[in-house]
């Protein structure tokens, strides 16, 4: 199996090879940053594959004190209406 490390993360690119044979559309989710984060990752690695589509979700890179977990995945259009929205545009 091989792994690559990329930017601090380990990456099983005989599995996201494995991927491509049978997806169009890959969706990644993560409670962490947007940019930088692992889905970041996911899109650079699929970037030179033109038949695949990869949105990322996650949040945007603000502080978050008190917040209301609703209202948050609202702002980040992280509710199941936004992914569902999206994938039907992709």
């Amino acid at each position: 199996m091989r792994k690559e490390i990329k930017d601090g993360f380990l990456l099983d690119v005989e599995t996201l090879n494995m991927i491509k044979k049978d997806h169009k559309i890959i969706l990644t989710l993560e409670e962490s940053l947007k940019y930088g984060g692992f889905g970041e990752k996911i899109s650079d690695f699929y970037s030179t594959c033109s038949e695949i589509k990869v949105k990322n979700y996650a949040f945007d890179k603000m502080f978050y004190d008190e917040y209301d977990e609703n209202k948050l995945f609202n702002i980040n259009k992280m509710t199941n209406d936004n992914i569902i929205s999206d994938l039907s545009k992709m």
